[in-house]
């Protein structure tokens, strides 16, 4: 038997639909965001997490589905027969975190050290230019979060 207790949890989303409807100068018009960047149809985080009294370790995966610069963008190629443009289809991406906390043996059991790796498989997000919609300069979007690997490290003592 191991000491300590094992948590997991898993949020996952399915989006219907995202847009509006609004009256314009002649017509009806409507926006539909659903299976852009930051908004795809599927997203899902899962956690898997172990502690004890001095010690946690927790394990978070991230899910972004598939999704498309534009849906404008993607009905205007389709109409015109171009079957995969550059930047416009951007793959489902999967991000892996890592974080722990130690309470050391110490005569004061209020300090406590804590850290995490965001991104422990070094994956990037898609390539998104500049010039696409979802794109900037630095050519990522932040709904994939940081560019690369990022570690965190620190200490919290209370009295």
């Amino acid at each position: 038997m191991i000491p300590g207790s094992i948590q997991f949890s898993l949020n996952y989303n399915h989006r219907l639909e995202l847009g509006t409807k609004y009256q314009g100068i002649a017509s009806q018009s409507s926006d539909d965001w659903l299976g852009e960047v930051g908004t795809s149809k599927d997203s899902a985080k899962a956690s898997i997490g172990w502690s004890s009294k001095r010690f946690m370790l927790k394990w978070t995966t991230v899910y972004i589905g598939k999704a498309v610069d534009s849906n404008e963008a993607a009905e205007s190629f389709a109409q015109a027969g171009i079957t995969d443009p550059l930047y416009l289809n951007v793959p489902a991406y999967w991000r892996h975190d890592l974080s722990f906390r130690i309470t050391p043996p110490l005569r004061n059991p209020n300090l406590r050290i804590f850290g995490s790796i965001r991104n422990l498989f070094n994956k990037y997000g898609p390539f998104l230019p500049d010039g696409t919609e979802s794109g900037n300069t630095y050519n990522y979007n932040s709904v994939y979060g940081v560019t690369g690997r990022s570690f965190t490290l620190g200490a919290q003592f209370a009295f």
